[in-house]
């Protein structure tokens, strides 16, 4: 069976921290258009809203003729732009029209083969968006020429359409750059933050059985881990109390041990001689060297200079 690496904090933490970034940083941006839309900042009345829907809906049927089909945006546009016109028409010559073409704009379409893009209105000056507009654009049809009013507004979905494209060139490389910039600053900060917990690490590798009453120190120790740090503490306390009271329980049994043994002594020698009785004073021999054996650990421990080679 074997055991799972441990988890490095650090890198967690970095991790971590640049996903958070690009998710806020999403949302942000998303707010940001969301509130632009909302104030008019982004305006309904977006000049390409007709074509942008007509470049959508042209396609070809089974025998290569542009058609219209009839989609959600089509027929959201149908029904908010009554006098909705347009013409369609490819580079072999295919055209697709629907609707009466203004008077204004009569004089343009004879001129179609000439005309790449324009803006078109009935005043100098006029702010946008103007009443007609012509473009050539790709579509599912293939590159065709589009010329139509500007009645049509934003497509909110059309806008969400493009939300992949505008977060691969847009919020991905800024998300990019944030995570770069994390993976460098943030492995320095938390190691900084937790250079603490490095100290109180140092100190717990260097406690001994013969040095009695150390403590793990808690300064710049993160306040998230000082609970650990007492808990160690606290039991390295208990620890020590533990030991003193076995060490005070050997000495005083060595203390109490010596008088008994040394008048079972004084009473084994005043008998007669027998093998029993050497046996016994062998015996109670060693209960004595124990004894001293014990003391002697009492005295070594009292110890307070440092043993030298002889």
């Amino acid at each position: 069976m074997s055991l799972k690496r441990p988890r490095s904090l650090k890198w967690s933490l970095v991790l971590r921290i640049a996903l958070l970034q690009c998710a806020m940083l999403t949302l942000i941006i998303v707010g940001i258009l969301g509130a632009m839309l909302a104030t008019g900042l982004i305006p309904h009345d977006y000049e390409d809203g007709t074509m942008d829907v007509l470049a959508d809906a042209v396609t070809r049927d089974a025998g290569g003729k542009l058609v219209i089909t009839e989609t959600p945006d089509m027929a959201k546009l149908r029904s908010n732009v009554p006098d909705l016109w347009f013409i369609i028409r490819d580079k072999q010559g295919q055209r697709l029209e629907e609707g009466r073409v203004p008077a204004i704009f009569q004089p343009f379409v004879g001129l179609l083969d000439t005309i790449s893009d324009a803006r078109i209105d009935h005043a100098i000056g006029q702010a946008a968006p103007p009443e007609g507009k012509i473009r050539w654009t790709d579509t599912a049809a293939g590159n065709v020429q589009i010329f139509s009013g500007t009645k049509g507004g934003l497509s909110l979905l059309r806008l969400l359409g493009q939300a992949p494209q505008f977060f691969l060139q847009g919020i991905l490389p800024l998300a990019g750059l944030m995570a770069l910039a994390t993976l460098v600053a943030t492995p320095w900060v938390v190691r900084g933050a937790l250079s603490g917990l490095g100290h109180a690490a140092a100190e717990a590798e260097r406690i001994d059985i013969d040095q009695r009453g150390v403590q793990l120190p808690l300064k710049d120790v993160p306040k998230e881990v000082t609970p650990l740090v007492k808990a160690v503490n606290a039991a390295l306390a208990r620890l020590d109390k533990g030991y003193e009271r076995h060490k005070r329980f050997l000495t005083d049994a060595a203390h109490e041990l010596r008088t008994p043994v040394a008048i079972l002594n004084t009473r084994l020698a005043s008998l007669p001689a027998t093998p029993e009785r050497a046996r016994l004073l062998q015996d109670a021999a060693r209960l004595s060297t124990l004894t001293d054996q014990l003391l002697d650990l009492q005295r070594l421990d009292r110890q307070t200079t440092a043993f030298e080679k002889v």
